[in-house]
């Protein structure tokens, strides 16, 4: 898996979710997909090859807290769906909200966990 790529990946994920708070966005997001931690690229591979590294505390705790990161993303989601938009920007954007503490740990275990661009 590249590193980079997932970053990319992730960040490009968020600003979706963004711009479907702000109804700006061009495409219907699906609550219950995003709820689900295996369906993303990174999840795909967490969930697959990933597995070789389960042994590797730091594995654990990201498998950990991707899924976590997808349950508070979809909460984000029922926000936007309840009529709850500035409430779902706000945790989008606010640095300490629990969307953003999960998303900077979640990146921080996958890099600490490839050491390089390349997770063999």
């Amino acid at each position: 898996m590249d590193i980079d790529s997932a970053v990319q990946a992730h960040n490009d994920w968020k600003l979706r979710l963004l711009n479907y708070a702000r109804g700006t966005g061009t495409e219907k997001i699906d609550i219950q997909t995003l709820g689900k931690d295996n369906l993303c690229a990174l999840g795909r591979w967490l969930h697959t090859d990933g597995h070789k590294y389960v042994e590797n505390k730091r594995f654990a705790k990201l498998l950990e807290t991707h899924a976590a990161f997808h349950a508070c993303a979809a909460a984000i989601g029922v926000l936007v769906a309840r009529g709850e938009a500035t409430a779902a920007e706000q945790q989008l954007n606010a640095a300490g909200s629990e969307f953003n503490r999960l998303s900077f740990k979640m990146m921080a275990f996958l890099r600490d966990l490839g050491g390089t661009n390349k997770i063999a």
